[in-house]
């Protein structure tokens, strides 16, 4: 028997294929798409990451030392504190 390989025949099997295939094709394909876009973002998280020769021009930071105080100052919740009595409406929250 012989084979005959007429451009027809290409077509035929190749939509065929595809065809039958085109789930595995696309997500072949996105998956593919997916991974190299992944990868190709690490790699430029990665180099913008790395400091060589680079001098911070920011100042040393220096807190605010009265807030610091008056967080200090600040009791738990587990120590006694001055009530205000008052006759009005109190505030459930």
């Amino acid at each position: 028997m012989k084979s005959d390989l007429s451009l027809d025949t290409i077509k035929s099997f190749f939509s065929h294929a595809i065809g039958r295939y085109h789930f595995i094709i696309f997500f072949l394909v996105v998956g593919t798409g997916v991974g190299a876009a992944v990868i190709l973002l690490n790699t430029a998280i990665a180099k913008s990451d790395d400091a060589n020769g680079y001098t911070s021009n920011v100042n040393t930071i220096n807190f605010d030392n009265q807030t610091i105080e008056r967080v200090r100052k600040l009791k738990s919740q587990d120590q006694a504190t001055d009530r205000v009595e008052s006759n009005g409406r109190t505030n459930p929250f």
